[in-house]
């Protein structure tokens, strides 16, 4: 259970925007379980139990890097469809001016 929680929170910082949803999926479903939650709760108030052992601040990082992620990733994709959509009048410009003219 541990294993997947920490795995979850490495993909949710991937470069591959599939990954990192489905590893966002996951992750809401293992937060649903009460032994995820204890065993949150139980590592982050004994925060000295090792180095491989996932606290809520880990998993608060995680996310917080996810959400950064999708945002410039929505972003990006938001100035492609901008870019796209501004060069369109353009276009059918040349191509009404091309019609006309034949």
């Amino acid at each position: 259970m541990e294993r997947s929680i920490i795995d979850c929170c490495k993909k949710l910082t991937s470069e591959k925007q599939t990954e990192r949803k489905n590893a966002a999926e996951k992750i809401q479903l293992l937060l649903q379980h009460d032994e995820v939650i204890q065993l949150l709760d139980s590592r982050t108030i004994n925060s000295s139990s090792g180095l491989d052992a996932i606290t809520w601040n880990e998993v608060y990082e995680s996310v917080c890097s996810f959400v950064r992620l999708e945002a410039e990733a929505l972003s990006k994709s938001s100035t492609k469809v901008y870019h796209a959509s501004s060069s369109l009048p353009s276009l059918e410009k040349r191509k009404t001016v091309q019609i006309t003219s034949d």
